[in-house]
């Protein structure tokens, strides 16, 4: 049931920071994304499909979470739970900024 939990929080995080990076990236521009992989697929291929592409990842390592939970269950759950902190992290982070370009103070 953790693992559920966890991984569902881990989805729900990843489209939040697909969300407010696409905020602060429209407003910021591309440079102002500070994962150097994100802003190259950005770069290349568009702000939309860049964001895209770099999360359609996460769809792909899917049956690897789900193998990896079932050959090492407490392994995986506190990988998740140290993937969901960077994530609320970041998260974090963005809605600070799209507050403020929201309020002009950027």
């Amino acid at each position: 049931m953790i693992f559920i939990t966890l991984f569902i929080v881990f989805i729900i995080l990843n489209y939040f920071d697909a969300t407010t990076t696409l905020f602060v990236c429209k407003h910021l521009g591309i440079q102002s994304e500070k994962n150097p992989i994100a802003k190259i697929l950005m770069k290349k291929f568009g702000l939309n499909k860049g964001i895209i592409l770099l999360k359609s990842v996460i769809i792909l390592i899917i049956p690897l979470i789900i193998i990896a939970y079932l050959n090492n269950p407490i392994a995986i759950n506190i990988v998740l739970i140290l993937l969901n902190i960077c994530y609320l992290l970041i998260v974090i982070n963005n809605k600070r900024i799209c507050k403020r370009i929201k309020n002009n103070q950027l």
